[in-house]
């Protein structure tokens, strides 16, 4: 009997356990989430980062990568981190974590420019050279000109010019692969505008067609499938209102011709008639 009330009393337990751990997991969660958790963070960040900085400062390049990466464990989106830690493995000459934390940093930050001017003195240093005159070439478009960065990028880039021909053409091929990379994003933002408005044109010709406009409701539909010919949702229904438009013009142009074969003017009448035959398409020609 005892067994059996121990062992309930074990399971309870086990229940109470389990509901306080998932509580305690629900409160980190929401506390990680709030707004001062993550200020906390950043800071903390920035601290380490700070510390890694005086570190380097005193010779301890090991110390200093140990405080660079707590900082971005704590903030991985601390570009300046990133490239402290290629800073310090250059230093140590582990070039390929160097270059990692570099690419990292330029990464998460397209216009960082010490990481452009740190990997192009890398990769030149490395005898990378056609890699490293992209990159002094891309440090010299993102700088300002009076930068004195940007001036040195600009002569460490000229003197890798003069040497060879062959890295005008990588720089060339890279400016071309930039300039397509646009063009193509041009083509996307006109793709989506053009669908927008195939939509526009589509919804007014359906309502225009429904109150029976049809030869407004045509010329919507032309629009639609001048941006989009291979709809063929929209190509039948300007089939229809093409097909509604004729239709209504025969019946028009009937009624006309009745009204003046009753007052007697038959000429204006026959005129309406044979005017039915140049509206009603030729199916035996089509």
């Amino acid at each position: 009997m005892a067994n059996i009330y121990y062992s309930k009393y074990r399971q309870q337990n086990m229940k109470i356990r389990k509901l306080s751990i998932i509580f305690c997991a629900v409160l980190f969660i929401v506390a990680y989430q709030s707004p001062c958790f993550s200020v906390d963070f950043k800071d903390q960040a920035e601290k380490y980062r700070d510390k890694g900085l005086a570190a380097q400062k005193r010779g301890d390049i090991q110390g200093a990568i140990s405080f660079y990466e707590k900082a971005v464990s704590l903030n991985s989106n601390l570009v300046a981190a990133y490239n402290d830690l290629g800073v310090a493995y250059e230093y140590l000459g582990q070039l390929k974590l160097a270059e990692e934390n570099y690419l990292k940093a330029i990464q998460l930050d397209k216009y960082y420019l010490g990481a452009y001017t740190n990997l192009a003195s890398l990769y030149q240093n490395m005898g990378r050279l056609e890699e490293a005159a992209l990159f002094w070439k891309k440090r010299v478009d993102f700088g300002k000109p009076e930068d004195p960065w940007t001036i040195k990028a600009e002569e460490n880039l000229d003197k890798l010019l003069s040497g060879s021909k062959d890295f005008e053409t990588v720089i060339k091929e890279d400016e071309i692969k930039n300039f397509n990379s646009e063009v193509a994003s041009r083509k996307r933002e006109q793709f989506r505008e053009n669908l927008a408005k195939v939509k526009e044109h589509f919804e007014r010709g359906k309502k225009l067609f429904k109150e029976k406009l049809y030869s407004d409701a045509k010329t919507e539909f032309q629009q639609a499938l001048k941006l989009n010919p291979n709809d063929l949702e929209i190509l039948d229904y300007y089939k229809r209102a093409k097909e509604q438009e004729t239709s209504q013009q025969v019946k028009d142009r009937a009624q006309r011709g009745v009204s003046y074969y009753e007052v007697g003017d038959t000429d204006q009448a026959r005129k309406e008639f044979e005017r039915i035959l140049s509206v009603i398409p030729d199916k035996t020609n089509q």
